[in-house]
């Protein structure tokens, strides 16, 4: 009985705010700003555009190289949209055959990057709908043909 009435003591007399609250220690409970997402996410994402179009899907970037090296994934990605890139054009043929690589019963003949951008609401589960974008815009577009190069399988 004495260590109930300590702990609910405890809880009475103790600063809440701090890190050390005895009861829990949450950062929900400690002294530091909570920071809330933005109403809206965008990422980049690539599009596996098949013979067949109703085949075509999205890749996300942990699917190309695993989800401990995304950002390579990303790193390709801005460096084939750099205009400026003497070797954008070796960029983008490296992401066809990346995705060709990593999804070989797909007959991918078109490969886009696009960025997408999805409305945030905190209130609904889950809180944002993937399939259901608020904003697309096209980055770029290209083929084995549009670069004059032959296909992955050709040069092996």
């Amino acid at each position: 009985v004495g260590v109930l009435v300590l702990f609910f003591v405890s809880i009475l007399i103790a600063d809440k705010r701090t890190f050390a609250w005895p009861a829990v220690t949450w950062p929900m409970y400690s002294g530091r700003f909570l920071s809330y997402p933005e109403d809206t996410y965008t990422k980049k994402l690539y599009r596996a555009i098949t013979a067949d179009p109703e085949d075509s899907f999205w890749v996300r970037p942990n699917q190309l190289w695993g989800a401990d090296r995304y950002s390579v994934s990303y790193d390709l990605m801005d460096r084939a949209l750099d205009k400026e890139r003497s070797d954008a054009a070796e960029h983008k043929l490296a992401a066809i055959d990346q995705i060709r690589y990593m999804f070989p019963r797909a007959e991918v003949v078109e490969v886009e990057i696009w960025e997408l951008t999805w409305a945030v609401d905190l209130d609904s589960v889950p809180a944002i709908e993937f399939d259901e974008p608020i904003e697309r815009l096209l980055h770029a577009s290209f083929s084995y043909e549009s670069l004059g190069e032959v296909r992955w399988e050709d040069r092996q």
